[in-house]
């Protein structure tokens, strides 16, 4: 009898055992390996003055600054880079400032290879360049925020495509603009809008019919 209640006992626990177990090498892999090298190839064409990005290195890329990965499945989630060093001693923000502690640089393409991505802030820096069209083509976001990242040129209609979004934020130092702006309207899930000092003199025609249908 008290062999059968050690066995009963036993098997009761044995769930819970492969459960931790699973657990256990999931946090010993690190990140899934498509994502890890994404990740790398997104920091190579950035630059980087103030060495922010320093803890990108090994192979748990879940451990990384601005990083976060699902506890379930492993996959990065959220990109978090807001980057209040990029602000000077009186809080002013640096901007297009050279030698500032900015990120700047491109965008690669590898964040494609992100599939599960929720979430991506970029805010707070200084890339100087377009707002890649491909962003629009991360399915998944539901938060996006570019504010303050010295962004230039004409938002892309692309980011209609995020059907997903939440959350968005392209507040501008006064380098974006945009002509057209019917592509909010397929943001259908959108909660939160912020669009501060982006140049909307070109679509003064219809911007108010948009954003109060």
């Amino acid at each position: 009898m008290e062999g059968k209640f050690f066995s009963l006992i036993f098997l009761c626990l044995f769930p819970a055992i492969s459960t931790l177990e699973a657990n256990d090498v999931k946090a010993n892999k690190g990140c899934i390996e498509i994502e890890r090298k994404a990740l790398i190839k997104f920091k190579e064409g950035l630059t980087d003055p103030s060495h922010f990005l320093s803890s990108w290195t090994g192979d748990n890329c879940c451990s990384w600054k601005g990083i976060s990965c699902s506890n379930e499945t492993g996959h990065v989630v959220k990109i978090e880079l807001q980057n209040y060093e990029c602000f000077n001693d009186a809080g002013n923000y640096y901007g297009s400032n050279q030698n500032a502690s900015c990120l700047g640089g491109q965008i690669s393409t590898s964040l494609l290879d992100l599939k599960y991505l929720d979430h991506l802030d970029l805010s707070l820096n200084s890339f100087q360049i377009p707002i890649p069209e491909f962003l629009g083509s991360l399915g998944m976001l539901s938060y996006l925020n570019l504010s303050l990242a010295a962004f230039t040129g004409m938002i892309p209609q692309h980011l209609g495509n995020l059907s997903n979004l939440r959350y968005l934020d392209l507040s501008s130092d006064s380098s974006l603009q945009s002509n057209d702006l019917y592509w909010l309207s397929s943001l259908t899930s959108l909660e939160y809008l912020k669009m501060g000092s982006v140049n909307l003199s070109l679509a003064s025609t219809h911007w108010l019919q948009v954003l109060n249908p």
